[in-house]
């Protein structure tokens, strides 16, 4: 074999290779370029792409029996976007392909075993052939028309009398193909192809399959039965009668015809009107066509209008009830009619437009309710959840997104696994109605859509809390799903940068704090995962995993004992256990759930660049640093967009969680080796232009010319990548380490160049003070410099972050304390600034010398005299000479204060002391204890906040070697047990603190409960008017009595 499959398919291989020939059981699982591993133990479906060699999709929602009646089968429909699932009981699931999520599940009852699936009709419909039950009938096969998008949902089944599949009974083939009406069956047995059926059959396919388009016998031509005014059409202004039509001899079912609406409604038991069915049109109808069936109960109505912007002319003709989809009109009804809700006028209008909305409403609840899959098929198919979500109906989502799920998801179906209505999505139904007829197949990516998701972010007026919550309750359902698949946080994905702004804020820090975001667990095959890197992973606090589960294509040149090695490990792995199920084959990691959070767009960067020689590259970056390559954030992957909105707001609360912080651990993998190696050229530069200046070592100690040529490359190339980066940033780029940055490498230049240059000359006093003074200060920057750079590593980050942390919260209170500084400072220059004014003289020491032994020697006194105009003497006479004495008063040095004998001076000194010394000096100290601890708490996120800046710095820059690491789907990560167990504490705080939004809306619509309908609750009312009414005529009568 050319590839190392998974475990679980290795060993099944291992041991048909001590029976059989395993190319019957390969040809079982492959389908469409599709490798399809199942696992039994872990009930999971791993579908792996044959072209990339990647693990594309996990399909959790099915269920693997142990004990099966028949194969696998796998079906992929004509464009991609469907998968037909058959485990081996007597029902089918039905998968969407670009998530992994199950949309519906169909029993076949009768069914002894499913012999062949494939889609047909444009993947309109599902044919199957399947097995009857063999304790009821022998050996009889059934085909089986599934109508996948129809209103009914029908299972059309018609017995092979004629034989024609009887073939596919005797082996276990599932290989089908169609092609004009002609059936071939490949059979592995024999390598060949027949004919399981063709048109010189007696029944021909095309009659099997539309055998339910059959028309009415009895037809009647249009005329109106009855007109008069009623008020169908609230909007409409102009008195105008509308056509009223009944389908039934009792005259209990209504077709009216509108300007703009075809309405059906039923009077139930009651005499209460019931809608049953509502098609909506933008336009005015102008011709409408009636043709009716009373016995049926059946119509086929044609309408015709003119669009006025395009200037065309269009038909539609409806079939109701046999054609008509209930479920999709209604959906459509309810945006059209939220388009015109400013439109009726008066009390009446009004009343009458909100009862035509709640039936409407009330008509897609119980379509939900009859027929669950309903729902999520149409869903795929039509796209009706962006007609719920434009019509802004709360009520109505809620009833799709939680209480149906209560009512009817939470029920398991018969295979044990839960069912949900809405299914996310990103793209919309490949073919096209009008493309039906296209011989070009359209791939599913040619199809991208807008998902729900973003449709109710962009829908979101500002301030309009009805939107936000709508944006809200999608959030809150697929973040709940989550915690059972991947698949529904897809759209949430692209979605998550532009929910970072203020109007989504609280609902966004609410879905990060989400179990899925630190507990959601994967099963992987343990042959891709790093064993020492797991074990460190356990014992730190968050660890990233480089895992991509993959086919391997083995080494074709390895040796023959090698080869042999490999198959004797295989089988003494095989025959160490029993059974399948007891091969500890997988590793249980946890996973970020955001699938392709990092993968870019298409066509993001420059691949031209990429496609250089070798040496093309070599030669750019020693003359030119790396550029950066995406400027444009719709090119940006969500994590990189994410990421630099949180950088521009200083916001990192959004990392307070684990899988967002493997992310940045997973990707500063990748970036930390472009950083390390800025780190050594700028550490290689310092000590070149040390050298240059003089400051270590002598001339004679290297060449100076040679040190001199580094320090000018790698200066300049320093500073090329500052220049490149301000280009990039902009504004953005004006900050404390950028501007450090900058300043060291440009004054340490410029001290090289004034260094060289002086030294040619005489050496005098002002030279030396222009060589001297710039290089303290180049040497000063440098060393912060190199101080700041050594916040790459995670330690000394910390330390840093703490600084800066403390610095921002106490600068407030420092800069109050310099403005007392200068207050004091202003009062002393004026006191002190011409003391010869206020007659005041400092008192000076004086020494008298006296000597009475040595004769002749005259007695000496000496007294000290102060020149009061210069700073030296008088630190008061100058204004910024007082405000330094003043504020060294603050570290306890008083000097020249006891020299005068004044009682202003001694009054502010007094105040000072009290102010400055005692309570200012002691206040800071106690603020920055309060600041240092709330620093050391927040100093985490602060540091994975900086990293998540230099990574989305290094994300856009060319890499012209390509990345190591990639951008893989999904990303893996461990860590301890005992971070987990604290961060589940925290989120579950923070949960309960902050309540969701949700619950606020339990009251909107609680009245469609499962085992109370709306018309029993109608019939309640109506007795209880009817027991009202009596009791009201007994009391009349007993007071006329």
């Amino acid at each position: 074999s050319e590839y190392e499959f998974p475990t679980i398919i290795q060993v099944k291989i291992d041991k048909l290779y001590q029976d059989l020939s395993c190319t019957r059981f390969l040809n079982s699982i492959v389908e469409k370029n599709y490798l399809f591993v199942e696992d039994y133990k872990y009930q999971r479906l791993e579908m792996y792409n044959l072209q990339s060699m990647d693990l594309e999709l996990t399909f959790h929602e099915i269920f693997l029996p142990k004990k099966t009646s028949g194969n696998s089968i796998f079906s992929i429909s004509k464009y991609g976007s469907l998968l037909a699932y058959y485990s081996g009981t007597n029902c089918i699931s039905i998968h969407l392909m670009e998530n992994g999520l199950k949309v519906a599940t169909k029993e076949f009852t009768d069914a002894f075993k499913v012999l062949s699936i494939s889609f047909i009709n444009n993947d309109e419909k599902l044919f199957v052939v399947t097995e009857e039950d063999s304790e009821k009938v022998t050996d009889e096969v059934t085909i089986n028309i599934w109508d996948l998008f129809t209103f009914k949902c029908d299972v059309h089944k018609i017995v092979d009398h004629l034989n024609i599949f009887s073939s596919l009974q005797k082996s276990n083939c599932h290989s089908v193909a169609f092609s004009n009406e002609i059936i071939l069956a490949f059979f592995p047995d024999t390598d060949r192809f027949i004919h399981a059926y063709s048109p010189d059959k007696f029944i021909r396919l095309k009659d099997i399959i539309n055998q339910s388009q059959k028309s009415y016998s009895k037809t009647d031509d249009f005329k109106v039965i009855k007109e008069f005014n009623v008020k169908k059409e609230p909007w409409v202004h102009k008195r105008k009668n509308i056509s009223i039509s009944y389908l039934d001899e009792e005259k209990t079912i209504q077709l009216i015809i509108g300007e703009t609406t075809v309405q059906v409604w039923r009077e139930n038991s009651i005499n209460k009107q019931v809608l049953d069915y509502i098609w909506t049109n933008q336009e005015k109808f102008t011709t409408v066509s009636l043709k009716k069936d009373v016995f049926k109960r059946e119509f086929y109505l044609s309408l015709s209008w003119t669009d006025n912007k395009k200037q065309e002319h269009n038909e539609f003709m409806i079939h109701w009830p046999n054609e008509a989809h209930v479920l999709k009109d209604a959906c459509v009804a309810m945006e059209y009619l939220y388009k015109r809700r400013d439109e009726p006028v008066g009390t009446k209008n009004l009343s009458k437009y909100k009862d035509l909305v709640a039936c409407t409403e009330r008509l897609i609840k119980t379509c939900i309710k009859n027929n669950p899959d309903l729902w999520s098929l149409s869903e795929v198919r039509y796209d009706i959840m962006a007609n719920i979500i434009r019509s802004k109906s709360i009520p109505l989502l809620n009833k799709i997104l939680f209480h149906y799920q209560e009512a009817v998801g939470i029920k398991q179906d018969r295979m044990g696994v839960i069912r949900y209505l809405h299914i996310p999505r990103e793209y919309e139904w490949p073919m096209k109605t009008k493309e039906i007829n296209s011989k070009s197949a359209k791939t599913i990516e040619s199809n991208s859509k807008e998902s729900d998701l973003m449709l109710a972010i962009n829908n979101t007026s500002d301030g309009c809390r009805r939107d936000i919550v709508i944006v809200a309750m999608l959030l809150e359902y697929y973040s709940n799903n989550a915690e059972k698949n991947t698949g529904w946080m897809f759209t949430v994905t692209k979605a998550l940068p532009s929910l970072n702004n203020r109007n989504f804020e609280p609902y966004l820090k609410e879905l990060l704090y989400k179990p899925c975001f630190g507990s959601k667990e994967e099963y992987v095959d343990s042959k891709f995962v790093n064993q020492s890197k797991l074990k460190y992973g356990y014992r730190s606090g968050i660890c990233s995993l480089n895992v991509r589960p993959r086919l391997l294509i083995l080494n074709k040149n390895m040796s023959f004992m090698s080869s042999l090695w490999n198959k004797f490990k295989s089988n003494i792995n095989w025959r160490s256990k029993e059974t399948d199920e007891e091969i500890s084959h997988v590793t249980t990691l946890r996973v970020v759930p955001l699938p392709d959070f990092t993968i870019y767009p298409t066509n993001a960067t420059d691949i031209t660049y990429n496609n250089s020689t070798l040496l093309l590259k070599l030669i750019k970056l020693i003359f030119w640093p790396r550029v950066y390559l995406v400027h444009n954030e719709k090119k940006f992957s969500p994590f990189l967009n994410l990421i630099r909105k949180n950088a521009s707001r200083n916001v990192y609360e959004f990392y307070d969680n684990p899988a967002m912080e493997a992310c940045i651990d997973f990707k500063w993998e990748a970036a930390r080796a472009y950083f390390l190696r800025h780190l050594l050229l700028f550490i290689v530069f310092s000590i070149t232009f040390a050298l240059n200046t003089g400051i270590i070592l002598d001339d004679q100690a290297i060449s100076y010319y040679s040190s001199l040529i580094i320090s000018f490359y790698l200066g300049y190339y320093l500073l090329a990548m500052e220049i490149a980066q301000l280009y990039h940033e902009r504004m953005k780029y004006f900050g404390i380490y950028n501007f450090l940055d900058l300043a060291s490498i440009s004054l340490a230049l410029v001290t090289i160049i004034n260094t060289y240059f002086l030294n040619i000359g005489e050496e005098d006093e002002y030279q030396n003070k222009e060589i001297i003074i710039p290089q303290a200060f180049a040497v000063l920057l440098l060393w912060l410099e190199f101080l700041l750079l050594t916040r790459y590593f995670k330690r000394t980050a910390t330390y840093i972050n703490m600084i800066l942390n403390i610095l921002k919260a106490i600068y407030p209170f420092l800069i109050f304390m310099f403005i007392v500084v200068i207050a004091f400072g202003h009062a002393m220059h004026i006191l002190l600034e011409k003391p010869t004014l206020l007659a005041l003289i400092p008192n000076g020491d004086t020494y008298n010398i006296t000597s009475s032994s040595i004769p002749g020697l005259v007695n000496t006194k000496i007294e000290q005299v102060f020149e009061l105009d210069k700073p030296i003497e008088n630190y008061y006479t100058n204004f910024l000479s007082s405000v330094m004495g003043v504020y060294f008063w603050v570290l306890g040095r008083w000097d020249q204060l006891e020299e005068w004998d004044f009682w202003p001076i001694h009054v502010i000194s007094i105040g000072a002391s009290i102010l400055m010394v005692i309570i200012m000096q002691n206040l800071l100290i106690a603020f920055m204890t309060g600041v240092y601890e709330n620093a050391k708490n927040n100093v985490k996120l602060a540091v994975i906040g900086y990293r998540a800046d230099l990574i989305a710095d290094y994300e856009t820059l060319e890499k012209p070697f390509g990345s190591h690491r990639g951008n893989p789907r999904y990303i893996y990560y461990v860590g301890s047990s005992k971070y987990q167990e604290e961060w589940m504490a925290k989120a579950e705080e923070y949960r309960s603190t902050h309540k969701s939004i949700l619950f606020e809306l339990s009251y909107l619509d609680d009245s469609d409960d499962e085992d109370i309908t709306n018309e029993k609750l109608d019939e309640k009312l109506f007795k209880m008017q009817n027991e009202l009414t009596s009791i009201k005529e007994l009391l009349l009568s007993n007071k006329d009595k």
